[in-house]
């Protein structure tokens, strides 16, 4: 990329940006290079094909006021409408439905683990984040396909988490903690 943008009659330095109408550096210690538009610039700013108006702020109070910034969270879909795979006109609408990724209920999931119930997806995030678990769910497609030992690996993990794994319930079963984690996957 560039040092500077250029257009026929001046160049503008990108280490300025637009404050308060006029360009400014970014920092103190790097002047850039000015570039003088004549009057105060004043931005037009459009939402929805409207022009919103011109606000003044006060900064002493907005500087009391300020929320702290949450840090992004990553979000998934978790339903839409009509349904995926649906065959759309141009311009059709589809409705989603977002939620954050730790904040998805297991009880989205069908026939999960009874200890999932109740639970979210972010309090599995440490099984979720090791890699020896996701290659064991990404190659084997049931319970039943996986390994002694990677079977044991993974209820190991499971078990951290405070999910039990016991054959003899059928709430409880390997397959069904396995189908659990499989589903959770699909929202990382």
């Amino acid at each position: 990329m560039p040092d500077e943008f250029s257009s026929g009659r001046f160049t503008i330095n990108p280490d300025l940006f637009l404050a308060g109408g006029q360009f400014t550096t970014a920092s103190a210690t790097n002047l850039g290079t000015f570039v003088d538009v004549g009057a105060a610039v004043s931005p037009t700013v459009t939402r929805a094909g409207r022009v919103l108006p011109h606000v003044e702020i006060d900064p002493a109070v907005f500087d009391h006021v300020l929320i702290p910034l949450q840090p992004l969270q990553q979000v998934r879909v978790v339903a839409q409408t009509p349904p995926a795979g649906t065959r759309l006109p141009r311009g059709a609408t589809v409705d989603l439905v977002l939620a954050p990724v730790g904040q998805i209920p297991f009880d989205v999931f069908k026939d999960t683990h009874a200890d999932f119930k109740g639970r979210a997806l972010g309090d599995l995030q440490p099984v979720l984040a090791d890699a020896r678990v996701r290659d064991i769910v990404d190659r084997n497609a049931t319970g039943k396909d996986v390994s002694a030992g990677d079977r044991e690996f993974l209820v190991g993990q499971l078990r951290q988490s405070g999910v039990e794994i016991r054959d003899e319930d059928p709430q409880r079963s390997f397959d069904r903690a396995f189908q659990t984690v499989k589903g959770a996957t699909a929202f990382q």
